[in-house]
């Protein structure tokens, strides 16, 4: 490790059909599972919304569940709770502030995420955290992407 650069990678997790292939090549990337930081961003909720209107879900409880649905399917991958983080917000912005946060030294991430747009064009996501990353990005081209 040159410099004080860390050498922890971090890996947008949207639960896509792509998250096992992006996990598997981000480990092969991090050099060791301790290296490997995963982040999942729940969009902000709509304050109009029947949950949140009438109380049932709230930003704790989204986030609860996201990290139980991680940890019951991802758990082949040995990620501890603590590499796994879970944001609110815009998710292109978000990742890469949290990589900036972490001094990370790289993200891998899908060309395209939960919502694939047509081949020709990378996914949103994707292009906001290359423009806003500070580190490099490795961006996989995953089937179905």
């Amino acid at each position: 490790m040159a410099g004080n650069k860390s050498s922890l990678v971090v890996v947008p997790i949207d639960f896509s059909d792509n998250t096992p292939a992006v996990l598997e090549k981000a480990l092969l990337l991090a050099g060791s599972p301790d290296d490997l930081r995963c982040i999942h961003i729940l969009p902000n909720q709509a304050g109009n919304s029947p949950g949140a209107i009438w109380g049932k879900v709230d930003n704790s409880k989204r986030i609860d569940a996201v990290k139980k649905y991680f940890k019951e399917h991802y758990q082949e991958y040995n990620i501890s709770p603590s590499q796994f983080e879970v944001r609110l917000g815009s998710a292109g912005f978000a990742i890469a502030d949290y990589a900036e946060e972490i001094n990370a030294r790289l993200i891998v991430i899908a060309s395209h995420g939960h919502h694939g747009l047509p081949k020709l064009l990378l996914g949103s996501v994707t292009e906001r955290v290359i423009r806003e990353a500070h580190c490099d990005v490795y961006v996989i081209r995953c089937p179905g992407c």
